[in-house]
């Protein structure tokens, strides 16, 4: 996936393994996202747990 495209992952398993390649050092700054819920994508649960981070991203409006 091309530098500066946002992504996202389900997992549905009782477990999963993520794996990231990076091309640069982690910046902090720079670790922001979109509101999984804000850009009309139907995701298949119905309570997800999600982090306090990801749960205060701004929507995809707010973004654009």
């Amino acid at each position: 996936m091309p530098a500066g495209y946002a992504h996202g992952f389900l997992v549905i398993s009782e477990e999963a393994v993520v794996a990231y390649h990076q091309t640069n050092h982690f910046d902090a700054a720079s670790d922001t996202g979109i509101h999984f819920v804000s850009f009309g994508f139907q995701w298949p649960v119905q309570s997800p747990i999600i982090s306090e981070k990801d749960a205060a991203l701004p929507g995809l409006n707010e973004v654009l």
